[in-house]
């Protein structure tokens, strides 16, 4: 068995003491077997020498293959040499609170109660590769300055594994672990990386780092989690790098909310089985969850979501190109300062695949989603520019799609076909989207699609009337095509005098007018035939009209241009009128249709209808 005397001429030499090998899966009462009771090493005994030494070597203790029986007491010691006790096992409690030291170092080395370094201050590495820990570590407050290594470690406490909360790490932090209780790095201060690489997590709150800060990267590519990663109120100095992780959360899978990231956010490939919620999130760089595949979770008071994105500041792209999500994409209050992609995406959430609204995407947002999926609720939103792709892979557009959309250009090969788009924005009740894409239309030089476009946004604006309405749009469109062709009414008025001028010339002898004292006069003297009682006429017809008399000969043309052309009707007066019966009704309608043909015209050409009413 190790003496006192042993251990302390290894600390003054810096010799390294080997006891044997022990199996790392052995529990306590293996490795109390007769066996291995050379390996036996007193935790008193061993507090004793550790605290007493005065002229250690700097390369301190190192020990492997031990069995530490009894609690180790290191609470409240300042050693002046680093500790490595390697490869062995700790049969009672591992006390360091407050603890100061060169270097610690645990490497392969099995810990059976809890090991508690709270407020321990390490001035070189922490060390715990490959550690098989049956209990927690508590980290709370520890500072380590420089890396803290937990790689390849099992961790079998539960529910928490490791509370590392208030950790300051000076060098990079390596916890890839396999753990089966929580990780919880909260408040904790890493001025290097932090690696999560190929972990393995299985608390059901698998990983907590609520107001961490992190100077560098933190590398999680490959992290497998069986509950929650939660990070709240998170700095991250560069990247966060989650690509091929397995999030198997199966509510809430991954929760980002006030994390600040001054690099990239890349969840690339990763497949989870509830939500991805990413709030009030500032990314520097690119968002990147190309090829993900997506579980869906429940959102408070709404339909299940794969991910939800509220209030996200993100200063590249936002990449959503071949995703598959079983829930609903929302996106809410954000600001994408470069391109927001779907192209290939699978979206298979009800009722509504995907929600964009209060958001601004600065440069192209790409909608070539696959079409087999729910309607996408668009709206309001701001984009520089707006990819509709060809037919078969546009999405269909929700009825609610509210008002308040903003488009920089329209880009796609159906960019500037009226109908095509109109039959996009046929399921929307609101007429504000198809308004706003007519002025991007007509802002790139499109005029003819613009006006296509409003004309067909007007007909559906009026099939939505009841059947008076509907009945007025319809003489509003005939006549003037809602405003937008407004030469259909001078074409109508040309149709008012032909008929009028038909009337007038079929009836040209039948006109009548008041007889004068000239025209009686007249009558008298040439006309004694046309005497009545031998008395003149107190009315005469347009067929009796003689050269002389102070009344202007009747002409069909003149007459028919006074019903067509109000104008001409208010300057141009006719002492004739029609012959009573069908004639004077027939023309008084058509004058009637030529004052409001007329109207339209002026109203159109000025632009006060060119809209839908």
């Amino acid at each position: 068995m190790l003496t006192t005397e042993q251990l302390a001429h290894a600390i003054r030499t810096g010799s390294q003491i080997h006891l044997g090998a022990v199996r790392s899966d052995h529990d306590p009462e293996e490795v109390q077997r007769p066996q291995y009771a050379e390996q036996r090493v007193d935790a008193a005994m061993l507090r004793e020498v550790l605290t007493s030494v005065t002229d250690p070597d700097a390369r301190g203790l190192t020990l492997s293959g031990a069995i530490v029986v009894g609690d180790l007491d290191l609470e409240y010691v300042t050693l002046g040499f680093p500790v490595r006790i390697v490869g062995s096992h700790f049969l009672g409690e591992v006390r360091m609170t407050h603890l100061t030291a060169p270097a610690l170092d645990l490497t392969e080395s099995v810990l059976h109660q809890p090991l508690d370094a709270s407020a321990a201050r390490i001035n070189g590495d922490l060390t715990m590769s490959r550690v098989t820990a049956h209990d927690l570590i508590t980290l709370l407050e520890a500072r380590a300055e420089g890396f803290l290594q937990l790689d390849s470690a099992r961790l079998l406490g539960e529910p928490i594994s490791l509370n590392a909360g208030g950790v300051h790490v000076g060098g990079h932090a390596v916890v890839q672990v396999d753990a089966a209780g929580s990780v919880e790095l909260y408040s904790a201060r890493i001025e290097g990386e932090l690696s999560l690489t190929r972990a393995t997590l299985r608390a059901p709150v698998s990983l907590v780092c609520d107001r961490a800060q992190i100077a560098d990267d933190i590398h999680a590519s490959g992290l497998h989690a069986e509950g929650t990663v939660r990070m709240f109120d998170v700095v991250v100095g560069s990247g966060f790098y989650l690509w091929e992780a397995t999030l198997n959360g199966p509510d809430v899978s991954l929760y980002l909310d006030r994390t600040r990231i001054a690099g990239d956010l890349l969840l690339t490939k990763i497949a989870t089985a509830g939500s991805v919620l990413l709030y009030r999130t500032g990314v520097g760089g690119e968002l990147d969850i190309r090829g993900a595949t997506l579980g869906a979770g429940a959102d408070p008071g709404q339909a299940p979501v794969s991910l939800s994105v509220k209030s996200l500041g993100a200063a590249a792209d936002l990449d959503l190109r071949d995703i598959t999500a079983l829930g609903a994409l929302r996106i809410r209050g954000s600001r994408i300062d470069g391109n927001l992609d779907l192209s290939a995406a699978g979206l298979a959430g009800t009722p509504v695949s995907l929600h964009v609204e209060h958001s601004v995407v600065r440069d192209e947002f790409n909608l070539r989603i696959a079409p087999e999926g729910a309607p996408v609720r668009l709206g309001p939103f701001e984009v520089g520019a707006l990819r509709l792709p060809g037919a078969g892979q546009r999405p269909v557009l929700d009825v609610d799609s509210p008002p308040g959309w903003r488009i920089g250009v329209l880009a796609g090969p159906v960019s500037a076909d009226p109908d095509v788009l109109d039959d996009w924005l046929a399921p929307v009740t609101s007429p504000q989207p198809r308004e706003e894409i007519a002025t991007v239309i007509a802002r790139t030089g499109h005029e003819d699609a613009a006006r296509r476009l409003r004309y067909l946004s007007a007909a559906r604006s009026s099939a939505r009337l009841g059947l008076p309405g509907r009945a007025l749009r319809w003489v509003y469109r005939v006549s003037a095509g809602y405003g937008y062709y407004p030469w259909r009414a001078l074409g109508w008025l040309v149709v008012v005098f032909a008929a009028a001028w038909m009337i007038a010339f079929t009836q040209r002898t039948e006109f009548t007018t008041p007889s004068t004292p000239v025209v009686r006069e007249a009558i008298v003297r040439n006309d004694p035939g046309m005497l009545e009682g031998g008395q003149p006429p107190a009315v005469v017809r347009s067929g009796q009209w003689r050269a002389g008399w102070d009344v202007a000969q009747f002409h069909p043309a003149g007459y028919a241009a006074t019903v067509a052309v109000p104008a001409a009707a208010v300057t141009t007066s006719t002492q004739w009128s029609p012959p009573a019966g069908w004639a004077a009704v027939t023309l008084s309608v058509l004058k009637g249709a030529a004052w409001v043909l007329t109207a339209l015209l002026l109203a159109a050409l000025t632009g006060l209808l060119r809209k839908p009413l």
